[in-house]
């Protein structure tokens, strides 16, 4: 009802659609485990005016044990209303903090980070306040429920998990940034996740990203550092470093959560046509726990319509 009385109220003008999808198929492997997660992807933009819709809609399964298809909440299930100064997002968003996105054919490794996996937000279910300035930088304030911290597997209506956060974006010639402060009272978690990238010649991109902060009274910090070769190429080599210090755990160890004391990786991707792409890593982790390390082989075949920028249904004219 109110995304019809926006649209009635919209200019009279044609709307922009963009319908596009995914099949991401990988192969994970590690001593004593083989698994091949494979995501199928559904996503609708539709802009019109001022105002703007998106829902991405995943469906997971795991090749190596097959199930049935597993149905996750919506990556994105959101309308915006404004584009220039304040703007208004509602209901299943991401904040735009962070180096990594959900799908990770958009990163630049095909396993995700430490503090991806650990501590970084997840799919907010709520609202978000945002001003966008004229050079493409964004402050913006959120808050509502996180859709992955507080939700069990499984649950159709799980009590809410609160959160809320402040945070910046910017992309430019030379550097950006997606920083952010986040809160989740209930755990008595407090965190600033710093996300940036240099661009010091147009042979590599240098990123440093992660977090700091506490969970009930434990401190926590670290994250990685990423050296991509010939970013603008059709072939990225990547080697990444990441250190997370954590003594009491406070985001977990290896064997509950995934959360490892450090890593290294060798990788990167290949874009073979601008719909289709391989990404391989080769990574050694040391377990937060044991200290003991733990070798993996991560390859992924991905299948994809490109998409427009972040927030619009419309290609960027480069």
């Amino acid at each position: 009802m109110l995304l019809t009385l926006i649209l009635l109220h919209a200019p009279a003008e044609a709307a922009d659609l963009w319908f596009g999808g995914s099949i991401d198929a990988a192969l994970d492997l590690s001593p004593g485990s083989v698994s091949a997660p494979t995501m199928g992807e559904v996503d609708f933009r539709m802009q019109q005016g001022k105002v703007f819709v998106r829902v991405d809609v995943d469906l997971w399964t795991d090749l190596a044990s097959p199930s049935l298809l597993q149905p996750y909440p919506p990556e994105w299930a959101m309308v915006q209303v404004g584009t220039e100064g304040p703007i208004v997002r509602a209901g299943i968003h991401n904040p735009n903090i962070g180096l990594e996105d959900w799908d990770y054919r958009n990163n630049y490794m095909p396993t995700y980070s430490n503090y991806f996996n650990g501590a970084s937000p997840g799919r907010l279910l709520g609202a978000e306040f945002a001003w966008h300035f004229d050079n493409d930088a964004e402050v913006f304030v959120w808050g509502g429920s996180d859709m992955d911290f507080g939700w069990a597997e499984g649950e159709v209506l799980p009590e809410p998990y609160w959160t809320a956060g402040v945070g910046v974006s910017a992309e430019a010639d030379l550097w950006s940034t997606w920083t952010g402060f986040v809160t989740y009272p209930q755990d008595g978690f407090y965190a600033l996740f710093y996300s940036g990238e240099v661009y010091p010649h147009r042979l590599v991109t240098v990123a440093v990203d992660g977090g700091a902060g506490v969970s009930a009274g434990s401190p926590f910090g670290g994250g990685q550092l990423v050296v991509v070769g010939m970013p603008e190429a059709s072939v990225n080599p990547t080697v990444r470093g990441e250190v997370n210090f954590d003594p009491d755990l406070a985001l977990g160890s290896y064997a509950d959560t995934g959360v490892y004391r450090s890593a290294l990786s060798a990788g990167g991707k290949v874009a073979i046509r601008d719909w289709l792409q391989v990404m391989a890593e080769g990574k050694l982790m040391w377990s937060a726990k044991e200290a003991q390390m733990s070798p993996g082989v991560f390859v992924a075949l991905n299948v994809f319509r490109p998409e427009p920028g972040y927030y619009t249904a419309v290609y960027d004219e480069e």
